[in-house]
């Protein structure tokens, strides 16, 4: 094969064994062992991996792991953005530590890649989440122990088909190593989801293309990695539940930079600044949060209300006075966070959102929230993106139910989503060829 390959590979927590699998299929179904291999270490698990390393090193000719220094991790999103920079060549190829590779996988995956192009393998898993288009359901084990190498390896040779793609992205997934570069990477304001969908609509602002390879096949075991063999089960539902509460947090981070729930990526490209000015909030707690989203900022009538509305959002977006931590199901004091932590990620405050008085700004909207009664006022809200720019036009005003809206300056910041700047890392990672 004439063309190297970057793997790059993020671990997760208590995933050591499928981790070893993983390592197992890139010995057995590589055409060549002299692809570079990047492994990045930010987990508990420290010592598990090395271990494995050290056991699978002799394969490999090329082989690194780097090691996070701090005493939490740093977020898969911020370690996928370090491992596409460090990687040595320009074509990098990335791999969740729960899959297995099909044979000639290097091959395949490439047969299509072109600059501008990603390319994405196919996912094969067991029967746990309901079937999709992107992915085929067939169960080959649910722990490493319980996995058949063989009969998977032949299923993927019998439905290989490299002739025929679709328009799909997922992971896992392979690109150049510029069109990752060229946007920033994952914005690391997302800490625990949401960053898919993000990188997705910024890669369809840059008009990359998606295709899904039919010669590419991973078997990914899952969520059975993460939250192990017996995590629908009754007794697991609080985690279940915290789980959910950090994800519907990273929808709201979502929706606010861009505006609206649409499926994603985004079906019509535009973002409006659209303020809000709101009357008698106090007593709307509950549905201030749910609306605060869809509003760049938020004009209340004085600081003691200000105050009182970022500690309520806040608030709601913690856990018991605690801030959820990247890629871990654990949350840590706020403090803590504050005062070593939060300045490694891009953070969406609220302090900023919420203001004192009314501005000149581009658009502004109108409303008393004591009036904000009716499910159809909130839907207008939810879709106010879409209003502005099918229904509005610059320096006019407008009225609907409630609502005043006034139109200075209409103007689509699409744009401004496109490169993410996430904040430099004031440590030394820790890097070492094995």
């Amino acid at each position: 094969m004439n063309k190297r390959i970057s793997f790059i590979i993020n671990t997760t927590s208590n995933e050591a064994e499928y981790f070893d699998l993983l390592f197992e299929s890139l010995n057995r179904n590589l055409t060549t062992k002299e692809h570079e291999i990047i492994v990045f270490v930010d987990n508990n698990d420290n010592n598990k991996i090395t271990k494995i390393l050290n056991k699978w090193k002799s394969k490999f000719s090329d082989l690194n792991v780097i090691y996070n220094p701090l005493n939490i991790p740093i977020g898969y999103q911020r370690n996928i953005n370090i491992l596409v920079e460090k990687a040595k060549y320009n074509i990098v190829s990335y791999l969740q530590s729960d899959m297995y590779i099909c044979k000639n996988y290097d091959v395949n995956v490439v047969k299509h890649l072109v600059p501008g192009v990603i390319i994405s393998g196919i996912r094969i898993e067991p029967p746990l989440h309901p079937e999709s288009d992107d992915k085929i359901i067939k169960n080959f084990g649910l722990i490493p122990s319980e996995f058949n190498f063989n009969e998977f390896e032949d299923f993927c040779e019998t439905i290989k088909d490299c002739e025929i793609t679709n328009n799909f992205w997922s992971i896992p997934f392979t690109l150049y190593k510029d069109d990752w570069l060229s946007i920033g990477g994952h914005d690391t304001a997302f800490r625990r989801s949401s960053e898919d969908a993000d990188i997705l609509n910024r890669w369809t602002l840059k008009n990359i293309k998606f295709i899904q390879s039919k010669c590419a096949y991973v078997y990914h075991f899952s969520c059975v990695s993460s939250r192990g063999k017996e995590w629908f089960k009754k007794e697991n539902v609080s985690r279940r539940l915290r789980q959910e509460k950090a994800q519907n947090i990273e929808l709201r981070r979502l929706i606010y930079k861009w505006g609206e729930i649409k499926g994603y990526p985004k079906r019509n490209i535009y973002k409006y600044n659209i303020s809000a000015s709101i009357k008698n909030i106090t007593d709307n707690y509950n549905l201030l949060y749910d609306i605060s989203i869809f509003f760049n900022k938020i004009y209340v009538e004085n600081e003691d209300i200000k105050t009182d509305i970022v500690k309520m959002l806040e608030s709601r977006d913690e856990e018991d006075g605690k801030i959820f931590i990247p890629g871990e199901m654990i949350s840590i004091d706020k403090k803590i966070w504050e005062d070593k932590y939060k300045k490694y990620f891009r953070n969406i405050e609220y302090f900023d959102i919420i203001q004192v008085g009314k501005n000149n700004d581009e658009i502004i909207i109108e409303f008393d929230m004591n009036n904000l009664k009716k499910k159809e006022q909130v839907n207008f809200i939810q879709q106010i993106n879409d209003i502005i720019h099918h229904s509005t036009e610059n320096n006019s005003d407008y009225e609907y139910d409630i609502f005043k809206i006034k139109v200075k300056s209409k103007i689509n910041h699409i744009m401004d989503n496109l490169i993410v700047k996430n904040p430099p890392l004031d440590f030394e990672l820790i890097k070492e060829k094995l």
